[in-house]
């Protein structure tokens, strides 16, 4: 697959808004939200909640409510994803083994399926759309409010070569995420929707390379830091 077929996967969803639309309201995606007893890197297993709470509020998320309909297509249709992850075992929790993960290593376009592989001692793959293959892996980066809980996925093209990054989770403070958004060049779009914050990066060529879709969560609890922002995060292999 050519650079110009990956990087034109934007361009295609216009294409398919129309019949994709509402598919957000139907199709519930699980993923890891939220951290529980996170204790140091070399002293065990990061347990991560997945509590009913944690899957009304990916309901609530997916269905895509409210303003977040009338954004342009590119931003308002999600990009595909992969089967969902298994449940987990043992009282509903689930284990991230090893230290947390740093934004600057895991948010880059040099990775390769081996690394992946050998970073994460468990990761799912499939098959998605454009003939991309897809490494999901759980994230954790740390215990803070600024730190990401959920699941990351890297596709692959036919080359091996890593062509997107996607992130859906939750986060407690924007200030991290922030950095990742000035990084990638994206830019704030304004959004009818208030509780909805929308950042586009475009390429050269004037196409979508990178889309980030924030949403307060609709409850937010004191005793649960991590999850007061529902995240969404898109980016694209620069084409320069």
């Amino acid at each position: 697959m050519s650079v110009a077929r990956a990087g034109g996967w934007f361009g295609q969803e216009r294409e398919r808004a129309a019949c994709r639309g509402r598919l957000g309201g139907t199709v519930v995606k699980k993923f890891v939200l939220a951290a529980l007893g996170l204790i140091g890197a070399a002293a065990g297993p990061y347990l991560i909640s997945r509590a009913p709470a944690a899957y009304q509020t990916v309901r609530q998320w997916v269905a895509a409510p409210g303003g977040e309909q009338a954004l342009p297509v590119e931003i308002a249709t999600a990009p595909p994803l992969l089967p969902d992850e298994p449940q987990a075992s043992g009282g509903g929790l689930w284990a991230v083994e090893g230290p947390p993960a740093r934004l600057d290593e895991i948010l880059r376009f040099d990775i390769t399926p081996e690394a992946i592989v050998s970073r994460w001692p468990r990761v799912s793959t499939g098959l998605a759309d454009l003939q991309l293959m897809g490494y999901r892996v759980p994230l954790v980066t740390g215990s803070g409010q600024a730190d990401l809980a959920g699941s990351l996925t890297y596709y692959f093209d036919q080359h091996r070569q890593l062509r997107r990054i996607m992130f859906k989770g939750t986060t407690g403070d924007l200030a991290a995420l922030r950095g990742v958004l000035s990084r990638f060049g994206m830019v704030h779009r304004p959004t009818n929707d208030p509780a909805l914050m929308v950042f586009e990066a475009r390429s050269p060529e004037g196409k979508t390379s990178g889309l980030a879709r924030i949403r307060t969560a609709p409850v937010i609890q004191a005793a649960d830091p991590l999850r007061r922002y529902e995240v969404h995060l898109v980016v694209d292999r620069p084409t320069g």
